[in-house]
């Protein structure tokens, strides 16, 4: 019983002489070129590795370590679809004249503006809020001649649809109009102002 005992205790020590040999040798061990999953400045284990050299640029979400492809304007992309479909036309950064029918002072803005500047049309749009087709129209402020008839006009230009209507109110005696011009369709609309003997013909983009 004594040799056995004896034996038993010699096993037990051997065996534990060995897992420490083994402990340490694994620790010494140099790690080896992705053994590690790489960290991002927040302490977040990522995902991916980072892009390789030339690669589209990208963004990662530092809550879960995701790599995403970084997004392209969209805005950027629609003005390109219709600049290569449209001739639009640019409108000018212009101060508009005082008027006591505009309850504010004037400050400058975006407008389309003929030769003599005898009449503007205001090009409030942005890329964020267009012009829409649709019988909830598109409110546009002019100035014109003062007292003069205006009268506006429509045609699209890239495909066939009926004409634009525009809806002019009666009765400014100074040089601003409020309008509301209704395009039944979305795509390249030409819009025409007369007013007196004045003319202002411009092309804009109508989205659906």
């Amino acid at each position: 019983m004594i040799v056995f005992t004896r034996s038993l205790t010699i096993f037990l020590w051997l065996f534990f002489l060995a897992a420490c040999t083994a402990a340490t040798a694994a620790e010494r061990t140099p790690a080896t070129p992705g053994s590690i999953a790489p960290k991002t400045r927040d302490g977040v284990e990522a995902l991916a590795g980072p892009p390789p050299e030339g690669s589209t640029p990208s963004t990662s979400d530092a809550t879960t370590g995701s790599i995403t492809a970084a997004p392209e304007s969209a805005p950027e992309q629609a003005d390109e679809t219709a600049s290569a479909v449209c001739p639009l036309t640019e409108p000018v950064w212009v101060k508009p004249p005082d008027d006591s029918a505009v309850l504010t002072p004037p400050e400058f803005g975006y407008y389309f503006v003929n030769a003599d500047r005898s009449i503007l049309a205001s090009a409030w749009w942005t890329e964020e809020y267009p012009l829409r087709a649709g019988e909830d129209g598109n409110k546009l402020g002019w100035f014109r001649p003062a007292g003069a008839t205006l009268a506006i006009t429509g045609r699209r230009i890239d495909a066939e649809a009926p004409p634009m209507e525009a809806h002019i109110p009666c009765c400014y005696p100074t040089r601003f109009q409020a309008t509301g011009l209704v395009f039944p369709a979305e795509g390249c609309w030409e819009v025409t102002a007369k007013a007196a003997e004045s003319e202002l013909t411009f092309v804009v983009w109508v989205e659906p």
